[in-house]
């Protein structure tokens, strides 16, 4: 053989995986790495190699070539990302706890890696998950110091405040949000980040300044790409605050938010009662009757307006 054969090889197989031709750059990594001596860089070559079947879609495949990476090499410095691809490899194939590992390992051995942020965060999202909030906390805080990425680092925000709010830390939790929301102002969490700072409010029953973060919210919350619960929810407990605080007439507009769309679900239901409770309050007797009567049941959804859990954000 040429002394050269081996090093084109894999230059070959890099070329041909780049231009998307992943069968013949398979073949040359997997000829490349079937040669016992003159191969100083198979660490790269296993990472090509899984590179390109994860290309064509072969993830568990891919996932025995990183392996080989983050099992032999210890010291190589491509070990970092083998670990990053794996984790994701398993999280395809469904391996969740394996996957969870992965990034564990990551974010420990490499905490300096570009993928540590990442891996904190996917972690964090696991203890989420499993209502471990303090080491959670801990995962989305690193998360939010390291990264780089403008869009993780809104989502680490968000999610290490609703942590603290699953834990009932409203104040410490509605720090966050504002953090989230002030360093994010066009984020695609800006306003689920600004009902939450609201929902603290209304939590701690400080409802005057729950109203004023409500009318903040509504408009983003409107416009924004949020789910319609919170959309629903975000006028149904500024007519609850509003009425709390004796602001009746904001209670009649946060509440014709929901009555206005002429819904009969348990929304409806309660954004009539409190209609009824501001005009009731402003004895408007007429008008309360009406919408004491539209608040009574039957409605065809039971849903549960009173508790919120966002969805997870890996």
């Amino acid at each position: 053989e040429h002394p050269l054969h081996n090093d084109a090889l894999l230059g070959r197989g890099m070329a041909l995986r780049k231009l998307k031709r992943n069968a013949e750059a398979t073949k040359d990594f997997q000829a490349y790495l079937a040669i016992d001596s003159g191969t100083s860089e198979r660490d790269k070559a296993w990472f090509e190699l899984g590179l390109a079947q994860l290309e064509d879609q072969q993830t568990k495949a891919a996932a025995e070539s990183f392996a080989r990476i983050v099992d032999e090499f210890p010291k190589s410095t491509l070990r970092d990302r083998a670990l990053y691809e794996l984790a994701w490899a398993y999280k395809t194939e469904g391996q969740a706890g394996q996957a969870v590992d992965q990034f564990e390992q990551l974010a420990n051995d490499y905490p300096k890696s570009t993928f540590a942020a990442e891996a904190s965060f996917h972690l964090a999202e696991s203890e989420s998950e499993n209502e471990r909030f303090d080491e959670a906390i801990d995962n989305y805080r690193k998360c939010v110091e390291t990264t780089k990425n403008k869009s993780h680092k809104e989502k680490a925000q968000y999610k290490w405040a609703w942590s603290l709010f699953r834990k009932k830390e409203y104040d410490e939790a509605r720090k966050v949000f504002l953090q989230q929301t002030e360093q994010h102002p066009q984020g695609v969490l800006n306003a689920d980040g600004l009902f939450m700072i609201s929902e603290c409010l209304f939590r701690q029953k400080d409802y005057v300044q729950a109203v004023e973060a409500y009318k903040v919210a509504l408009p983003k919350v409107k416009n924004g790409d949020t789910l319609e619960e919170v959309k629903l929810r975000t006028s149904l407990h500024g007519a609850q605050s509003a009425n709390k605080a004796k602001q009746y007439d904001q209670a009649l507009s946060f509440a014709s938010e929901i009555t206005d769309l002429g819904t009969n679900d348990a929304f409806a239901h309660e954004a009539w009662l409190e209609a009824g409770r501001a005009h009731k309050a402003k004895k408007q007797w007429t008008e309360a009757l009406s919408a004491f009567n539209k608040a009574t049941p039957p409605f065809n959804d039971q849903r549960s307006v009173r508790s919120y859990v966002p969805p997870s954000l890996t």
